[in-house]
């Protein structure tokens, strides 16, 4: 019941706004219901989303929810190490150690 009227907000703020001016949803939903949204990506698209904003990066921090950054395991031969670590030092509050494993390793 509360997802449904989380979704009825979402889309009545949706619809108010002008095309180019829609809300973002780190401003709308707290971290928790976006660190939970975020729980269902994959590793590449977990980079991705924290890459968007600051607002988004809130998400990961090990205080809004489940902790994304535990262990993320990363199956595409051509994603880059480096790409991580970027992605990764902007995060001032990790306090969860990060294991970056291609595959093939283990």
């Amino acid at each position: 019941m509360r997802q449904s009227r989380l979704c009825e907000h979402w889309s009545q703020l949706h619809s108010s706004s002008k095309p180019s001016c829609k809300p973002d949803p780190a401003a709308v939903f707290p971290a928790e219901v976006l660190a939970a949204c975020f729980s269902f990506l994959s590793p590449a698209d977990l980079v991705s989303a924290y890459n968007v904003s600051r607002g988004w990066r809130v998400a990961f921090s090990p205080h809004a929810g489940p902790n994304l950054w535990k262990m993320v395991f990363l199956r595409d031969a051509n994603y880059e190490h480096s790409d991580i670590q970027a992605a990764l030092q902007r995060d001032e509050e990790r306090t969860e150690f990060v294991r970056y494993m291609r595959q093939g390793q283990r």
